[in-house]
């Protein structure tokens, strides 16, 4: 793994799952982020994207939040990839998402959190899961944003990690003004 990949986090890590997939991290890994209240567009962009990259032999990483995280959790799975959830909550507090939580061990993926196992998602413990999700990947696709937002946050650690940013041009199909932002600053590339 490459050194540095978790920028500032000295917490322990707590892993459940297949840790054969650090082995790719982040070579071989493709974190897909993006807004909770995703347009249905959006969502069905990241799926596409998590499908081809899973099917290439890339991990797909993301953060198990509604939304863009899921939709890229399920398709990869749904296209027998593999995947790494990294959560803001622990391993034993999973309160949304806990179904999609159990397909993705279940399908040799990995839970990765660096809270203790029973504590509930804080704001603090969702920006720091933003390291580890761009950390444990080469390129980092945002693909739904809003300004602030987590993802637009997660988006510049990953650029302070020197990771690759894609985004797709929405050109006004919806409303993404993280993305929007990202292009016309020059700090993602456009999404072919």
């Amino acid at each position: 793994m490459q050194s540095g990949w978790m920028g500032p986090i000295t917490r322990q890590v707590r892993v459940q799952g297949n840790l054969d997939l650090f082995r790719d991290c982040p070579y071989r890994a493709a974190a897909i982020i993006g807004s909770r209240k995703a347009h249905p567009r959006a969502e069905r962009l990241a799926a596409n994207v998590a499908q081809f990259l899973a099917r290439k032999g890339w991990v797909i990483v993301s953060g198990l939040a509604p939304g863009i995280d899921l939709a890229a959790h399920r398709a990869t799975v749904n296209a027998g990839g593999k995947t790494i959830a990294v959560l803001g909550e622990g391993l034993c507090a999973i309160s949304r998402n806990a179904d999609m939580a159990s397909e993705i061990l279940q399908a040799h993926g990995l839970l990765v959190s660096t809270v203790p196992d029973r504590q509930a998602a804080t704001r603090a413990s969702l920006m720091d899961r933003n390291w580890l999700v761009v950390g444990l990947a080469r390129v980092v696709v945002v693909v739904q944003a809003d300004q602030p937002s987590g993802s637009l946050d997660a988006a510049l650690k990953a650029l302070q990690l020197g990771r690759k940013i894609y985004a797709p041009n929405w050109q006004g199909q919806l409303a993404s003004p993280g993305t929007e932002w990202l292009l016309r600053q020059g700090l993602a590339c456009p999404l072919p």
